[in-house]
């Protein structure tokens, strides 16, 4: 297992660079063979996590490695290192040999520090390194990654926590809802933006249809002026890629074009029982070619959103904190320009949740994002495409213990776009399911398929529930099979009482036994006592009677 850290390191006169790494463990204590490494390969868990760092350039160590191998007069190190600590223009492999007395410095200063640890005279199999890093565990967690996920959605949950100030602003959405803001200045991308808040609430608009209208990232330039393009990378840890090409609203003088990359993780979130909704998205590191006609890449430090159930309707709560990283932002009223955005963005979602509430109702055309179940339940890994709903609602015996169940990949057989016009049948495919995993549901959880699903919304939120009893299918199977709660080895008794007698019943026997022999055996010595007894009378009787 590994854990991970940050680093600020001095680079004077150039500014200070910060390290966000992995380390891994590895040791025989036997043989007092040990290794180290760190790495900021996939660290974009630690990103989001991190602090901001003003001022401080975000450098690379694609690795660093040591081998510490007990000799007859010492330890033997091999340590072995890359890394990037992006000083244009110079390149990584001249600095590198410009910075080896550096290098050589650590080295010695390492030594020393050995030293001192040896002086110490801890035994051979004590260290400093938590435990659970050098034990590996002993099955396999079913529980999908989504580290990343959880940072992204904790970022946004801190700044939710935040106290809103006592003045704001108040304005209306086009449509007349009240809308109110508030702002902070923060550090993102470097400098200083205003982090905005936005609130308003919304009628017979359920948070299930606001959820869809935000996180269909690739339908959303249909709506939203600001945002031209958009692109869906990968996933990783819980979490989405995504690449967007945005206009911030003005143009630095001389700039060919206002527009901007940036690249983006977004997660989600659900809490069935008070159906509430929690998306958050924030910048990545670029993963992709950069769109056609961009003028540089923008900071998104945060896009949140907060839905919940309101009177009659929803409410929702809006975070925006972008940094369009232009040269000549500081001649510009970003302040004004930034809550102009965000007015603008809040009237266009209103009017875009309105139309999927409507479509909803009336039973037309209503299409959702295929990722979005995904989001909100990521899958555990290992899923097996291949087995079908009817299948797993069809599994003989105990569903939940069903290798139907256990594999089955349910955002990939809830995808309704691939169901080639048979919703009506694959949604009772999906209540049967459910129906057998019922006992194992919430009442809050069994009041989302109590009845059949009438449209894509449905099928997804039905599909978080039948995520979570998967998940829970899935912990309780490892526990039967790695901890010894039942399901260990067979019966050989093919589930019958084994013969033989109880040992109480059999020292019982045993003395009843002996008794009896003993009772026989004095009644045999009797009857020869007797016989013999008979025979001397005799003989005395008879002893007069024969002639000398």
């Amino acid at each position: 297992m590994m854990r991970g850290f940050g680093a600020l390191f001095a680079a004077k006169p150039l500014s200070s660079r910060r390290f966000l790494e992995w380390q891994v463990v590895e040791g025989n204590f036997t043989t007092q063979d040990f290794y180290v490494a760190f790495s900021t390969l996939a660290n974009d868990e630690l990103r989001q996590r991190a602090p901001p760092s003003d001022g401080a350039v975000e450098a690379d160590q694609c690795l660093a490695a040591y081998r510490l191998k007990a000799t007859p007069n010492g330890t033997h190190v091999v340590l072995s290192q890359q890394p990037n600590s992006h000083c244009f223009p110079l390149r990584p492999r001249d600095l590198f040999r410009l910075s080896w007395s550096l290098v050589a410095d650590y080295t010695l200063a390492l030594a020393e520090q050995a030293k001192q640890q040896a002086r110490r005279g801890w035994p051979s199999n004590r260290t400093t390194v938590p435990p659970w890093m050098l034990e590996a565990a002993p099955c396999e967690d079913p529980r999908p990654k989504e580290g990343l996920r959880l940072s992204l959605l904790a970022k946004a949950e801190a700044e939710f926590s935040q106290r809103p100030p006592d003045q704001h602003k108040e304005d209306h959405l086009p449509s007349g809802e009240p809308l109110r803001l508030w702002s902070r200045q923060a550090s993102c991308g470097g400098a200083s933006v205003p982090l905005w808040h936005a609130e308003f609430a919304l009628q017979d608009v359920q948070p299930v249809e606001l959820y869809n209208a935000l996180v269909d990232k690739q339908a959303e330039p249909r709506w939203n002026q600001d945002l031209l393009s958009v692109e869906l990378g990968n996933r990783s840890g819980g979490a989405r890629s995504v690449h967007s090409l945005i206009d911030p609203g003005f143009r630095c003088l001389g700039s060919s074009t206002p527009h901007r990359d940036v690249w983006e993780w977004q997660a989600a979130a659900h809490n069935v029982t008070s159906d509430e909704y929690l998306l958050s998205l924030s910048s990545a590191q670029v993963s992709s070619k950069a769109f056609d006609g961009s003028g540089g890449e923008a900071t998104e430090c945060l896009a949140a959103f907060r839905i919940s159930a309101g009177t009659n309707g929803s409410r929702v709560h809006m975070i925006s904190h972008l940094n369009p990283k232009a040269w000549c932002l500081r001649f510009v009223s970003w302040d004004k320009i930034s809550a102009d955005r965000l007015t603008r963005f809040a009237g266009a979602l209103s009017a875009q949740a309105k139309s999927l509430a409507n479509l909803r109702r009336n039973d037309t055309g209503l299409e959702v994002d295929d990722g979005a179940l995904n989001l909100l339940s990521p899958e555990p890994p290992d899923r097996n495409e291949s087995v079908t709903l009817a299948e797993a609602a069809h599994a003989p015996g105990n569903v939940s213990e069903s290798r139907e169940f256990l594999d089955l990949s349910v955002p990939w057989v809830l995808n309704h776009s691939k169901w080639a016009g048979d919703f009506k049948a694959h949604a009772q495919e999906l209540h049967n399911l459910l129906g057998r995993l019922a006992w194992n549901a919430t009442e809050q959880e069994k009041s989302t398929f109590s009845s059949l699903a009438l449209d894509a919304m449905d099928i997804q939120r039905q599909g978080e529930v039948l995520g979570a009893l998967q998940l829970r299918a899935l912990l309780a199977s490892v526990a039967r099979l790695c901890h010894g709660g039942g399901g260990g080895l067979p019966d050989i008794d093919r589930d019958k009482n084994g013969g033989g007698l109880s040992l109480p019943v059999l020292i019982t026997l045993l003395v009843v036994t002996l008794l009896l022999v003993c009772i026989l055996a004095a009644l045999g010595c009797i009857c020869c006592w007797k016989k013999r007894r008979a025979q001397r009378i005799a003989q005395t009787i008879a002893s007069p009677l024969i002639p000398a």
